[in-house]
């Protein structure tokens, strides 16, 4: 084998190795039974508000306890959840925590709290 073929065997075989070495990104967000539970309330054409917030509650729980970040979207719509459910406060609370969480949905979310104060 001619010093330039060994050469780059040994290039090639470390990059291999240290390939190996490399550790992923962990996720930005945490989804947990977030998407589940969107899936199985479109699936089956409505939801039970009281046992999608409860499933939804709880597995924001473990999220923030693991020290992950709750996905873009779910406290909009566990506060969607309580509004259904008449807990105006809960719900207005959980849409100004999205908002300050992802700043870009303010419009959206004020648009929600509007209508929620309306009915």
């Amino acid at each position: 084998m001619s010093p330039k073929n060994s050469f780059l065997s040994c290039v090639l075989i470390s990059v291999v190795v240290l390939s190996g070495c490399v550790t992923p990104t962990p996720p930005l967000y945490r989804w947990g039974q977030y998407e589940d539970i969107m899936y199985s309330s479109y699936k089956n054409g409505g939801s039970d508000p009281v046992n999608d917030a409860v499933q939804l509650s709880e597995d924001m729980a473990r999220t923030e306890a693991e020290g992950a970040q709750v996905p873009p979207g779910a406290r909009a719509h566990l506060a969607y959840l309580y509004a259904l459910q008449g807990n105006t406060e809960q719900a207005k609370a959980l849409f100004e925590a999205e908002k300050a969480a992802f700043p870009e949905s303010a419009v959206f979310i004020d648009g929600m709290i509007a209508r929620m104060a309306g009915s």
